[in-house]
């Protein structure tokens, strides 16, 4: 049986992380295109940061209250009655596409269960921890965006997402993971870091 309800994190305000607080909310009934996921994790961006404290302040005439989170990594609890390509039990990421963020279009991921168009769903393997997907998240997206031509600054040298993803696809141990990618398209790296170790 759907659950009704579920944890949620709210805010009703902007300011620090004071303003966060965990609630009980009702669960809308599904649409026909969209699908509910049972949250393993939620990643924390910048993004989330700075709409808390209102420095991007969310687009909707009415703001509060608010769940933020623009990603959550789960299992299917449920599908809509239009949802042919996925099922209850498999594990999925979902991120952006109005999931909490600026846009706001719907309560972010940080909740028991977050509810998005199946569309907007893309599967984990079930040999990929999905705490690691999750510690992965939309960095992980962003690294992907790389042109010819292009200038970047990668400050992920030293950072999670480098270890994560350098050493994961075997690359060598002092090339941070955005560098192969972005120099096979032709694009400039200038890196950062915190300890000459890595650079």
């Amino acid at each position: 049986m759907t659950p009704l309800t579920g944890r949620t994190v709210q805010i009703t305000r902007y300011g620090g992380p004071k303003v966060l607080a965990v609630v009980d909310a009702s669960l809308p009934p599904l649409a026909p295109g969209e699908a509910r996921i049972r949250t393993i994790a939620a990643g924390i961006n910048f993004t989330d940061l700075k709409i808390r404290a209102g420095v991007w302040p969310t687009r909707r005439s009415d703001p509060f209250p608010y769940t933020p989170g623009i990603e959550s990594v789960g299992v299917i609890e449920a599908v809509g009655s239009a949802v042919v390509d996925w099922r209850p039990g498999q594990t999925v990421v979902t991120m952006m596409q109005g999931l909490g963020g600026v846009r706001a279009e719907r309560p972010g991921g940080y909740a028991e269960f977050v509810t998005v168009d199946a569309d907007a769903l893309a599967l984990i393997h079930d040999t990929v921890d999905p705490l690691a997907m999750a510690a992965i998240g939309l960095p992980g997206v962003t690294r992907g965006s790389h042109k010819a031509g292009r200038r970047m600054t990668s400050t992920l040298v030293s950072g999670g997402l480098r270890s994560r993803t350098a050493r994961g696809a075997g690359w060598a141990p002092r090339a941070p993971g955005i560098t192969p990618p972005a120099r096979s398209v032709g694009a400039s790296i200038h890196q950062t870091a915190g300890s000459g170790d890595w650079c």
